[in-house]
Parts: structure tokens; sequence; C-alpha cells
């Protein structure tokens, strides 16, 4: 059987320690781990986890094409990972 994480966000390695914390304070969530594909990694491995929809979020129009080059870069490097783009709804060219 496949196990699949199917919510998981990863963030660059200078910014995953802010960006987890962020999330945490936002959502009012004690984090357990940084989010960085290495530490997804390291603790699926440890639950038997075999694939991971990684995500990260848009806050501002600006962040999209920088987030979506991260995702993508992060599968073309982690066969496990399948990636899910970002989006914020204040990008005025969608197609790009």
């Amino acid at each position: 059987m496949t196990i699949v994480d199917a919510h998981a966000h990863i963030f660059p390695s200078k910014i995953a320690v802010k960006a987890t914390d962020s999330v945490g304070a936002f959502y009012d969530v004690g984090m357990r781990y940084v989010g960085s594909p290495e530490n997804l990694l390291e603790s699926g491995r440890a639950i038997g986890v075999d694939k991971y929809f990684v995500h990260s979020v848009a806050t501002t129009p600006a962040q999209v094409r920088s987030i979506n080059t991260f995702i993508a870069e992060q599968c073309a490097q982690h066969p496990e990972f399948i990636g899910f783009g970002a989006m914020h709804p204040g990008v005025e060219d969608i197609q790009a």
C-alpha cells in the first residue's frame, strides 16, 4: 500500500523557520517541525510515507512565481513530491 501525505507545506531553507512560525501563529497551533523539504522527508520516512502533495501559500501576487519555481525545483529533486501550484487572486497574468 502506498501512503500519501495529502497536505504538506514546504518552504525554502532560508525562510523555513520564519514561515513555519508564522503559519503556527496565524492558526494558533504549535508547530512540531520546521517546514523544510528535508524535515518533511525525514519525518515521513519515520512513519512510512511514500509520497507527498507539497504546497506553499502566496500571501501576495509577487510571491506566486518564486513559490511555484521552488515547488517545481523540489519536485524535480524529490520524486516523492507531487507539487501543487500557488495562486493569489491579485495575480494579473494568470497564464504566465
